[in-house]
Formats: C-alpha cells, sequence, structure tokens
C-alpha cells in the first residue's frame, strides 16, 4: 500500500470512528478501466454544463427573434397602408 494509500485511510477512519474499512486492489486492466470512465463522465458532466449555459442564452435570443418579427411586422403594416393610400388615389 502507498503512503498516500495509508494517509487516506487514516483520516477516514478518523472521520469515520467505528467503521470497518475494506480495501482491494484493482489490476492496472481494471485501473484504465476506472480512469477511462472518469474521463467519460467528465466529458458528459462538460457537455451537460455546455447544453444549461446555452439554456440560459436561449430566452435572449427569442426575445430577439420576437423584435425583429414585431419590426417586420410594424413595416408590413407600414407598406400596406402606403399600397392602400396609393390604391385609393388611383381609383
Amino acid at each position: 500500500m502507498l503512503k498516500a494509500e495509508k494517509i487516506f485511510l487514516n483520516d477516514l477512519k478518523k472521520i469515520r470512528e467505528g467503521v470497518d474499512i475494506e480495501t482491494k486492489r484493482f489490476q492496472e486492466t481494471h485501473m484504465k478501466r476506472f480512469d477511462r470512465g472518469i474521463e467519460l463522465l467528465t466529458g458528459i458532466d462538460h457537455n451537460t454544463r455546455l447544453l444549461v449555459d446555452s439554456q440560459y442564452k436561449l430566452p435572449g435570443g427569442q426575445d430577439k427573434s420576437v423584435e425583429g418579427q414585431n419590426k417586420i411586422s410594424k413595416g408590413q403594416y407600414k407598406m400596406i397602408t402606403l399600397l392602400e393610400k396609393i390604391e385609393s388615389k388611383l381609383k
């Protein structure tokens, strides 16, 4: 057992007095799989955070889209009003 492992286990025993702690050694192949699992989970966590950040930005983008649609509608209304005036003068 490595010195750091002993220190870690002693700290755990201090925190959880009276608790039996069983340790097992993993083969190197198991550790590689474990490391790969941590790597994958870290990637998922990062991607999840990006999605959450995007969700917070989405309402602002939607608001800008609605503002743009409102400007288009006002422009269309002005255009219709102008065309109606032109039409009435042509009659």
